[in-house]
């Protein structure tokens, strides 16, 4: 089984929570978020990143068949909710589950930001200096070990089962966020836009 615990309110243990860990992700959520690169307000740039969802399914709704339309992804899309809502959290171990959503999720994220004949104008959409910016600082690697000792610390709070080895999922997810790096075989516009931010000091 899952090993969740359904029960409300959680089980006692706040006091156990590392609250050193949590400290230290919040702070470099905020030094992530903070502050100027290339001349543009980080604050302004990431609050214009996160209403991206909102375009695409505008985009969408409308049947606009474009680049930023979940209907140029309908295929992996369809595989993406038939997945989510195939889970069954009694017999499903959480460790199956991750591992399954991020297969497909990756599949998505790939055909949504590395397709050669869109991905120019995905990046341009939401790919600034402080994005850039943002995601190495709050996925650098004393982030993620601060991520983790916060997730088995609070486990207990959730379950009385052995915390489970989430490292597969966890690494495909990080994955994503290297865009160079996961886009690489199909298209160099990310690492473009790395160099053109390294370059100017951002």
């Amino acid at each position: 089984s899952s090993g969740i615990n359904a029960e409300w309110p959680l089980r006692p243990g706040v006091e156990e929570i590392d609250w050193k860990a949590l400290k230290t992700i919040l702070h470099g959520w905020v030094k992530g978020g903070c502050g100027e690169k290339n001349g543009k307000d980080c604050v302004a740039e990431l609050s214009d990143m996160f209403s991206i969802s909102g375009r695409w399914l505008d985009n969408t709704f409308r049947g606009e068949d474009s680049c930023q339309s979940l209907i140029r992804l309908e295929e992996e899309f369809t595989v993406y909710m038939e997945t989510a809502f195939s889970f069954n959290m009694t017999t499903d171990t959480v460790k199956s589950v991750a591992n399954k959503f991020m297969d497909v999720y990756s599949d998505m994220q790939r055909k949504s930001l590395c397709d050669p004949s869109c991905a120019a104008e995905v990046m341009d959409s939401f790919y600034s200096c402080c994005v850039k910016h943002s995601l190495e600082v709050t996925l650098s690697k004393p982030m993620r070990k601060n991520y983790q000792k916060l997730f088995r610390n609070m486990w207990g709070l959730f379950s009385e089962e052995k915390v489970p080895n989430l490292n597969s999922a966890v690494n495909k997810y990080l994955a994503m966020m290297d865009l160079d790096g996961f886009c690489k075989d199909q298209t160099n516009v990310y690492g473009e836009r790395n160099e053109e931010c390294e370059s100017l000091g951002a």
